[in-house]
């Protein structure tokens, strides 16, 4: 259960900051309280979706645009549990000056972003810390050939008699 709040020069803020509302740029909920998300849905002037909104299976329920904000949810790749990676909702809210993330489970995508915001000042901006964020899940989605098995290996024999079939089913001659 956290709130990380991150000010435009990539300072963590506290919520009794006494401008929160002008210099938070990023606020991220982790497994938030009720009383975390009163403090966002305040500073934010948005509704926080709930995790079973998040979860929504349904194409058109996963990119919505109301007044100024976009809210987009999607599965994300956790941490690795066991043998696999498992998959975790997670929000998005992008509005015009700050980008509040909502999700339930530690995601290493989120924290590269958070170390990146202390030295890389290009990320300043909701918009800004939302693209990095996607660069960053993207990143870290395996490619098929990392998931797939490896082709089946055959005997030196067996690849020999294979090979020396042509398409037509006839011997080649050797």
């Amino acid at each position: 259960m956290a709130l990380m709040m991150y000010g435009k020069d990539g300072a963590a803020l506290e919520a009794d900051h006494e401008k929160l509302e002008a210099n938070v740029v990023w606020m991220d909920l982790l497994d938030a309280t009720a009383q975390e998300i009163l403090l966002v849905e305040r500073v934010a002037g948005i509704e926080v979706p709930s995790r079973e909104a998040l979860s929504e299976i349904e194409a058109s329920s996963r990119l919505v645009r109301d007044d100024d904000h976009l809210y987009l949810s999607s599965p994300v790749l956790g941490k690795p549990a066991g043998e696999g990676h498992s998959l975790t909702p997670a929000g998005f809210v992008v509005g015009p000056k700050i980008l509040v993330t909502i999700r339930y489970d530690e995601l290493p995508s989120f924290d590269s972003v958070a170390t990146r915001m202390e030295t890389d000042e290009t990320l300043g901006s909701g918009f800004a810390i939302f693209v990095a964020l996607l660069e960053s899940i993207v990143e870290r989605v395996p490619t098929p050939s990392s998931i797939c098995r490896p082709p089946l290996k055959m005997s030196r024999r067996r690849s020999s008699a294979a090979i020396s079939k042509v398409p037509s089913g006839r011997e080649a001659t050797t």
